[in-house]
């Protein structure tokens, strides 16, 4: 009896086991890997974000404001970014400039020049007759020459303060023109004027036997007008602020100079040039001893031969 009861557990058993193994094979089962079962928590929070409804116009906009007024140095750093950019942006137009206009900006229109008009620094001054600082840099740039044969200077007057400002650049300008070799002392003496008036103006010009009625009937004429306007067009060009501003050796310097920074700069530059000027004959002496080297190989080639009357015997 037991072991009929034992039989048909078995039975049932293996029945069991039939139909387990009928369901596996009807529906098979797909295992999934750990990498693949489990979330990342990047992956949990951008399904956080697909799954939030999106923001009108306004609530993104207050978000924005509510954002910046709890990190207003976000503001800050863009404004800062904007403006470096623009820097730089005007920075490169300014070289772009000067490296296209290099001989238009220190010759266009004849301008005043001081110096040595062959010297290997030429500096461009923009100023105004009213400008205190430009009285300074008028001071140094004098300083400078009396000191270094080598450099030139070539004024610009820009008369950005006013009418009297006008006034003094159109009278040092009809100087220039009538009487070059009195320029430098009217030109200074301006320089030294505080404040500048008509009346001061022409009592300097009478004090130094100047044609006071010559002066006033250039100062309206054209190629003074035209020079003034062209000193306003290259500082426009140039990005030019303010005065005093300099091109020295066709590199724009804004601002007051001290003799000491100035002096600097112009060794500064002649360096450039010599090193320029040691390389470029550099590579025209190895220019050279590569066309003389081609030469002597051209010159060494043998003639051919000529065989002799008993090198011809031999040969028989």
């Amino acid at each position: 009896m037991q072991k009929i009861f034992t039989n048909i557990l078995l039975g049932i058993l293996l029945i069991l086991v039939a139909l387990f193994a009928y369901k596996i094979l009807r529906n098979p089962e797909i295992v999934k890997t750990s990498l693949n079962e489990a979330q990342t928590d990047v992956e949990k929070a951008a399904q956080q974000v697909l799954n939030q409804p999106l923001l009108s116009e306004e609530e993104l906009n207050a978000k924005i404001h509510d954002y910046i007024l709890s990190h207003p140095e976000v503001l800050v750093e863009s404004l800062e970014a904007m403006q470096r950019k623009k820097i730089e942006e005007s920075n490169k137009q300014t070289a772009d400039y000067l490296l296209q206009n290099k001989s238009n900006i220190e010759s266009e229109g004849a301008p005043p020049i001081f110096g040595n008009k062959e010297g290997d620094i030429t500096v461009v001054v923009f100023y105004d007759y009213n400008c205190s600082f430009c009285k300074q840099a008028n001071l140094i740039t004098n300083e400078i020459l009396e000191s270094d044969t080598g450099v030139k200077i070539i004024l610009r007057p820009l008369p950005i303060l006013g009418g009297t400002s006008m006034y003094a650049t159109k009278i040092a300008l009809a100087v220039h023109k009538i009487s070059e070799e009195k320029f430098p002392l009217i030109h200074n003496e301006m320089m030294k004027m505080k404040p500048i008036t008509e009346e001061g103006v022409k009592a300097l010009l009478v004090a130094n036997q100047i044609d006071f009625q010559l002066v006033e009937n250039e100062i309206n004429s054209f190629a003074i007008k035209e020079l003034i306007a062209k000193n306003f067009d290259l500082a426009k060009n140039l990005g030019i602020k303010g005065a005093p501003s300099y091109v020295v050796n066709g590199i724009f310097i804004p601002g007051l100079l001290d003799k000491e920074k100035f002096t600097s700069i112009i060794g500064e530059l002649r360096q450039i040039a010599t090193q320029a000027k040691t390389s470029e004959s550099v590579e025209i002496n190895k220019n050279n001893l590569d066309a003389e080297a081609k030469n002597d190989k051209v010159d060494n080639k043998e003639e051919p031969s000529i065989p002799t009357q008993e090198n011809s015997n031999k040969s028989n």
